[in-house]
């Protein structure tokens, strides 16, 4: 199961142990704006607490050929 999000897509393992943050802006080459980096905080905070959700493991990747090509310089003018 996956929640949904703008600018990322994320899921969890059956296991619950595992989880995964992707970065869904392909044609931007992933390029982390604030309000994916805000969706990003909000995920972690909210759904991967290892408090309350048994989270061990997060694994970061990016949509398409590339991880991230860093900052949107966009979002940030």
């Amino acid at each position: 199961p996956s929640s949904s999000y703008e600018f990322i897509k994320t899921s969890k393992s059956e296991c619950g142990f595992i989880w995964s943050v992707s970065i869904n802006r392909p044609k931007k080459m992933n390029a982390v704006s604030f309000e994916a980096m805000q969706e990003i905080e909000q995920f972690i905070l909210k759904e991967v607490n290892p408090l309350t959700s048994g989270a061990r493991v997060v694994i970061f990747s990016g949509e398409g050929k590339h991880f991230t090509s860093g900052l949107d310089l966009s979002s940030a003018a």
